[in-house]
């Protein structure tokens, strides 16, 4: 994706807020119930302009209000294929669609996995970024508030390189190179590829 970027666990950011602190852009995944720990610590990093970004099912359990956004699940089958909205340049995958999960989990295992569907209720101020292709449904959107945005992304594999990227920059974090160019470094070495 062309960025440097570190892992921590939701752990190690209560046990040590200055962790979060240095970062524009920070995604959160698999936090399926936001206790009030973690709503505590996501109101202290709703500052500065920084970005927030929800994974799929962040939310889904209890506490999806602290994202900004209403989630709906369906249960499976569902159809997963995303598209873009019209303008919007970067690709919005989704791991769950048919093809994808034919293409990574093999033909006799995709049959078999049928994940819920999270989908967003459009409400105003979202800017959707993408939709389910079967019923409109959005998918990916963005919600720009005064002192920072959240981005909930509704399916696995969803965040693009070149949509992270872009998140990034735009919150005026350090994006050394495009998407699509491996970056590696530390404080003294920095490799592209």
């Amino acid at each position: 994706c062309g960025l440097p970027y570190d892992i921590y666990l939701a752990e190690d950011i209560l046990s040590d807020p200055s962790l979060a602190k240095r970062y524009r852009t920070i995604v959160f995944a698999d936090m399926f119930a936001i206790g009030p720990r973690h709503r505590k610590m996501l109101e202290m990093l709703k500052s500065d302009g920084r970005t927030l970004v929800f994974l799929a099912g962040t939310g889904a359990a209890d506490g999806a209000d602290a994202t900004t956004f209403e989630i709906v699940q369906k249960e499976a089958p569902q159809d997963h294929a995303v598209v873009a909205e019209p303008g919007v340049r970067e690709t919005m995958p989704s791991l769950c669609d048919q093809e994808a999960k034919r293409r990574y989990l093999g033909e006799k295992l995709a049959a078999y996995w049928r994940p819920r569907r999270i989908s967003l209720v459009e409400r105003p101020g979202l800017r959707v970024k993408a939709r389910f292709a079967s019923d409109g449904a959005p998918a990916v959107a963005e919600r720009q508030l005064p002192t920072w945005k959240s981005v909930y992304i509704c399916e696995p594999g969803g965040l693009s390189p070149q949509y992270f990227n872009r998140l990034v920059r735009e919150a005026g974090g350090y994006a050394p190179a495009p998407a699509g160019v491996q970056v590696d470094m530390n404080a003294e070495f920095l490799s592209l590829h």
